[in-house]
């Protein structure tokens, strides 16, 4: 089963800004982008929600999708966002700051920190196409070492000065493409990096934190050669960049859903540097939450280096925590208030004290995996109604729950569905007669019975595509 996650570039517009922009007769950056994205990015409602709960996020940083914004306009677009999110335990927020007046923008993220408890600021990769290792941008970082909150450099619009680069002897639809997400957005930020560096930035500021999405922007792969030269061309910085790339970066998933870059990242970066994103709604979650999966099935990481890299690694950065632990966190913070109450109120040995623990976990473990399941009843019928076999004790709660056949003639397994408390659930199974051992984590999840459908269909195509390949299914007894 997938851990929690928390995801940190996550996207939301502001209905007023686009007003503002419209009424100041400035252009409108999001103006050719489809409707159903506009709907999706203009939307802190039950809609998006829902999708956090089909992609398994426990909590979503919002940040606002880039933007050239004045000082006022960050305020106004601040100030609705921690309305918005003030009572929803589902959110934090990264503040929008206005980088073409820097000290406007620190004394900005001061406040969105303390005012709003914001967890630190995303910023676009350059401002009108300046990057920002110029000392005018330093009272920024600055204040967010001050603050001990970290900074997101994010990618944005390549500068119209940029975009001859991009063009040639082809459509300008491939030029705008490269200059965005098939290129310059990633390489344009790893290079941002590299500037910042040789400024010697986190000498000044050698607690800074930063973070960047994407897999790493391209750094990864070619920081070996680039840290091999780097001495060269920064020879009076007292860090050196493989010193500052393992102290001040920590470095996102967004957007990124394919083992071969995460097993760079992996050989190139600590695991407690590496923090699991999404990129919504550019990206969905339940893509995410596939991807989150095979890394689970690959092997290529711990199960507690999977929870860092899902949510504790986060809850470290951000100093935010999971809204619920479902009963297993439930279970883990009433023992720990028990123990420390145990501690304050009496002077019981270590030992003592460590055997109530046990028996008390004991207790409540017993309560909430045999006496509870009994207590919650599906709410919904579908398809067949069976009884799981006693060979089945891999699924979670031996219980009454739905089910179907997936072509049994040619796949020994079937999708096993079941509903508590309005939350639908989907696992994997093989079929009684085969030992019922599970073959995929229960965590497809979903909330409404309308998404429950398409929710099947995937994890019915996820399982052929795991066991079968890209290219379908092959014929009963094929190799």
């Amino acid at each position: 089963m997938v851990p929690p996650m928390i995801t940190l570039e996550e996207h939301y517009l502001s209905q007023n800004v686009r007003k503002h922009l419209a009424d100041t007769g400035r252009e409108d950056p999001y103006a050719q982008f489809p409707k159903p994205l506009i709907d999706k990015l203009t939307s802190l409602g039950s809609d998006r929600l829902e999708a956090l709960d089909n992609g398994n996020v426990s909590l979503q940083v919002l940040s606002h999708s880039p933007l050239n914004a004045s000082p006022d306009e960050c305020r106004t677009t601040n100030d609705n966002l921690a309305s918005a999110i003030k009572d929803q335990t589902r959110y934090a927020a990264f503040a929008l700051l206005p980088m073409a007046s820097p000290s406007a923008a620190a004394s900005e993220l001061e406040r969105c920190v303390k005012q709003h408890k914001f967890v630190g600021a995303l910023i676009n990769n350059h401002c009108n196409g300046i990057f920002y290792d110029g000392k005018s941008f330093r009272p920024v970082f600055a204040k967010a070492e001050e603050l001990d909150v970290p900074i997101y450099i994010h990618p944005t619009f390549a500068a119209d000065e940029w975009m001859p680069h991009y063009r040639g002897n082809f459509g300008e639809k491939a030029a705008i493409m490269m200059s965005i997400a098939g290129w310059g957005w990633h390489s344009e930020t790893g290079l941002h990096v590299l500037r910042l560096w040789a400024s010697g930035l986190f000498d000044e500021y050698p607690k800074l934190k930063i973070i960047i999405g994407h897999m790493g922007e391209m750094l990864p792969y070619q920081l070996d050669r680039i840290i091999s030269t780097s001495a060269s061309w920064a020879p009076d910085n007292k860090r050196g960049l493989e010193q500052v790339w393992k102290e001040n970066f920590w470095i996102t998933t967004s957007g990124m859903f394919s083992l071969a870059p995460l097993s760079c990242l992996l050989r190139m970066c600590e695991r407690d540097r590496i923090l699991y994103s999404v990129d919504y709604p550019f990206s969905g979650n339940e893509k995410g939450l596939q991807f989150i999966q095979e890394v689970e099935a690959s092997g290529m990481v711990s199960k507690e280096e999977l929870e860092m890299i899902c949510f504790k690694n986060a809850e470290k950065l951000l100093g935010v925590h999971l809204p619920h632990e479902g009963h297993r966190g439930t279970l883990a913070l009433t023992l720990d208030f028990l123990l420390d109450l145990l501690q304050s109120l009496s002077p019981l040995n270590h030992v003592l004290q460590t055997s109530i623990y046990t028996s008390l976990l004991n207790l409540m473990s017993t309560f909430f995996s045999t006496m509870l399941p009994s207590i919650l009843k599906p709410t919904r019928q579908d398809e067949i109604q069976i009884t799981p076999s006693p060979n089945m004790n891999n699924i979670e709660n031996s219980i009454i729950e739905n089910c179907r056949y997936l072509h049994p003639e040619k796949v020994s397994f079937m999708l096993v569905t079941s509903s508590y408390s309005g939350l639908h659930g989907a696992h994997i199974v093989e079929r009684p007669q085969d030992g019922g051992k599970r073959l995929m984590s229960s965590s497809f999840r979903t909330t409404t019975e309308i998404a429950l459908k398409e929710l099947l269909e995937q994890s019915e195509s996820e399982v052929y595509r795991r066991l079968y390949g890209y290219g379908g299914l092959m014929a009963s007894g094929q190799s």
